[in-house]
């Protein structure tokens, strides 16, 4: 599902380590024609939160779409993360858009 977001490029999917371990991931794609860029998934082992991983990841991240052209970079958020959220606040991400979302989950067969 996630290469389906925009434009995959393995690069853009990025493995954190801590001690030679695997903490975290960040998963990026580019929306063209446009220079836009998308994080489509930060994740933390829950061991390893609370740390500031999820902060240096986005910042990394960041730099890595900045130093392939991006001019501007979107992300989605639940509303009841409000630890993402705080952390996009600060780097200074803006609200742009709501969206309710309704899903239909299957019965595990």
């Amino acid at each position: 599902g996630h290469k389906i977001a925009g434009l995959f490029d393995p690069q853009g999917w990025r493995i954190f380590q801590v001690d030679g371990e695997d903490v975290g991931i960040s998963l990026l794609t580019q929306h063209f024609p446009d220079p836009v860029w998308e994080v489509v998934y930060i994740g933390i082992i829950p061991s390893a939160r609370g740390r500031g991983l999820g902060r240096a990841i986005l910042v990394d991240s960041l730099y890595y779409v900045l130093g392939h052209g991006a001019w501007e970079i979107v992300l989605g958020v639940d509303k009841r993360n409000q630890p993402a959220i705080a952390m996009y606040e600060q780097l200074e991400f803006g609200l742009i858009e709501q969206r309710l979302v309704h899903a239909r989950l299957r019965p595990k067969q």
